[in-house]
């Protein structure tokens, strides 16, 4: 006889002791009590499971979560110049703007980087998901450049916890445990998000009714299906270690951090130059003869679409290898980007802007794996958020810099400064490569 069964027997005797003109004991009720709470405990769990998304299922929300949160973040690129038109700001604003996103994720994996690994996966989703949702409304009515100020840091916090909490629920829930599958998920989700969000916003800009709304309209619609998804999501943080770990933590790096920095290195050159073109997208398709906001959308989408793509095409190239070759081909594609400044060629301006999206592609495909590869499985969400705090810093601090560059010495002098960078982190890459200690552990 099975549990079940003995259960529902048990349940069916007390029931008949309960119809006898003979009062039942104190013991009797006691036990029909306990067995029947126990019946209806096991019915509400068998109907929650009922109801939750397989392993296969939850990955791939999850994966959705990311696209639809950096979908959001990036709308605004074909925006900014929108914005800078109507309310008179300056590029150093307008980097201003920009940093404010990323600090506001920074500040939110350093608060709550490990919050899901003590509250679960999906108490941590829901919050995140709502906050966005409240910063795309900020941004929506938004009249003054104060109000987008607000608006973006309330985005980079909110999607800062959504990122950090996906780096890890996405190891958890592949569904045959492949860190590496995982890490290619999480890395084809973020550059999904990234180039998508310019390219449908650039579009909705230029060719849909309230131009200033539209495209935060449609990224609400998304996260409404993914509030939706959360609730459905399996919990995969067992619920006993997040009882016993109260608070938050500091971030700390793993025991391997030879490797988790060279990892780090790989994440800002791609950062850095993700952040240039982010914020100048629309201004680079301007030097270069191509003018409108459709435009800047679709130059940023190439970059970003490159980044992707070659992740697919490379997928199973070893981390060092895409470190060391990403790095040196984001070198060679801002070296393109500066040709093209100089000689204001179109064409020359998307072939290198795809070198240099490649480039970086492989250097975050080959950092995420890294750091995911040295995380320990019980602070996996600990070391995933400081890898983000190091990648949105790579964001702020080359988006402030680069438009207080872009007032002092022009566009194309800031274009050369971030190809000295690149090039500074291939050379270092190059060493990394020839050091055994470091190299055999990625």
């Amino acid at each position: 006889m099975t549990t079940d069964e003995a259960s529902l027997t048990s349940a069916e005797a007390s029931l008949t002791r309960a119809r006898t003109p003979h009062p039942p004991t104190d013991a009797g009720t006691g036990a029909s009590t306990s067995t029947s709470t126990s019946t209806s405990t096991s019915t509400h769990q068998r109907t929650a499971h009922r109801w939750r998304l397989s392993q296969r299922g939850g990955f791939r929300l999850v994966a959705f979560l990311v696209v639809t949160g950096l979908l959001g973040s990036y709308s605004l690129t074909p925006l900014y110049s929108v914005y800078q038109e109507r309310w008179h700001f300056s590029d150093l604003m307008l980097s201003v703007a920009f940093a404010c996103y990323s600090l506001g994720t920074v500040l939110a994996l350093l608060l709550f980087g490990s919050l899901s690994d003590h509250l679960g996966r999906r108490a941590a989703f829901v919050p995140a998901l709502l906050g966005v949702a409240a910063s795309l409304l900020i941004l929506m009515f938004a009249v003054d450049l104060p109000m987008l100020l607000a608006g973006r840091a309330v985005q980079g916090i909110a999607t800062g916890i959504v990122n950090g909490t996906a780096g890890a629920a996405l190891m958890d829930l592949e569904p045959r445990g492949d860190r590496r599958a995982a890490a290619f998920a999480n890395s084809m989700s973020i550059a999904a998000g990234s180039a998508l969000g310019p390219l449908i916003a650039g579009f909705l800009v230029a060719h849909a009714p309230m131009p200033t709304k539209t495209p935060y309209l449609v990224v609400l619609v998304l996260l409404g299906v993914c509030l939706a998804g959360v609730a459905l999501l399996p919990e995969t943080v067992d619920p006993t270690r997040r009882t016993a770990r109260g608070g938050f933590r500091r971030l700390r790096m793993p025991e391997n951090r030879a490797v988790f920095l060279v990892a780090c290195l790989g994440a800002i050159t791609c950062s850095a130059g993700m952040a240039l073109f982010a914020e100048f997208g629309t201004q680079l398709a301007r030097q270069v003869h191509l003018n409108g906001a459709s435009m800047g959308g679709l130059l940023v989408f190439v970059m970003f679409a490159a980044i992707g793509l070659v992740q697919v095409l490379f997928r199973r190239l070893g981390h060092l290898a895409c470190l060391l070759v990403g790095c040196l081909g984001t070198a060679v594609g801002w070296a393109g980007i500066v040709a093209a400044l100089c000689t204001h060629q179109a064409a020359t301006m998307f072939i290198a802007a795809v070198v240099a999206g490649a480039g970086s592609g492989l250097a975050f495909m080959g950092a995420t794996a890294g750091v995911n590869h040295v995380a320990a499985p019980e602070r996996r969400a600990e070391a995933v958020s400081l890898y983000f705090v190091v990648m949105f810093m790579a964001l702020a601090v080359p988006g402030v810099g680069g438009g207080a560059l872009a007032q002092a010495i022009g566009l194309t002098g800031t274009a050369v400064v971030m190809l000295g960078l690149a090039a500074a982190i291939a050379a270092v890459m190059c060493v990394v490569a020839r050091l055994p200690h470091v190299a055999h552990r990625l």
